[in-house]
């Protein structure tokens, strides 16, 4: 099995999604094997048995959570990104968040490009209607995304749009900040996504 991308970049989410389902399916034959072990033993070993199987409902069900909480949301074709970072002139670019969101429903962002004291998002909106409306408009969603860099200490400015040409045009006015900086600013979006 290849190795799944790391967060941030085209094809994470979709590899991430398999993996989570692969582990579920791997705790419910090993708590399906335990139960059906433990009836076969019975007595003081079979309890023993018993309870690590129900034991192991407890990480099955938190991997369940994943499952479903990702289920929503697909990996891009890596398109947007390629031409994010071509527009940007060597800005650092990240691909395929969802952020989650305290004030509201999770945010797809199929892609985000970190400047010198800046950050531009492009929020993908759902076509389900009823589920777009629950959705911060682009500004509060900044505003939420400036509140949580200043949580890691970061003061930086966060334009949040709906459109993808308005998402490059956007980047392409970005310049290219120190690494340290992009790293640390990457980190503190990927620490907020899923």
């Amino acid at each position: 099995m290849k190795p799944t991308p790391g967060k941030g970049n085209p094809g994470y989410l979709d590899g991430e999604k398999k993996k989570k389902r692969l582990l579920l399916a791997a705790f419910v034959l090993v708590i399906a094997a335990l139960l059906i072990t433990a009836s076969v033993v019975g007595g003081t070993a079979g309890g023993f048995i018993r309870m690590a199987g129900v034991l192991m409902v407890i990480p099955a069900a938190n991997t369940l959570v994943n499952v479903i909480a990702m289920a929503p949301y697909r990996s891009g074709d890596g398109a947007l990104a390629a031409r994010a970072a071509e527009v940007s002139g060597g800005c650092r670019v990240l691909s395929e968040l969802v952020i989650t969101n305290t004030d509201g429903p999770s945010v797809s962002v199929p892609c985000a490009v970190i400047g010198e004291g800046a950050a531009v998002v492009y929020m993908r909106c759902p076509a389900d209607r009823e589920k777009a409306v629950k959705l911060p408009t682009p500004g509060q969603f900044g505003t939420y995304l400036e509140r949580r860099m200043r949580i890691s200490e970061l003061e930086l400015s966060v334009t949040a749009v709906r459109e993808e040409e308005a998402f490059l045009a956007e980047a392409a006015k970005l310049t290219p900040a120190e690494p340290e900086w992009e790293a640390r600013v990457a980190s503190a979006l990927l620490a907020n996504s899923f």
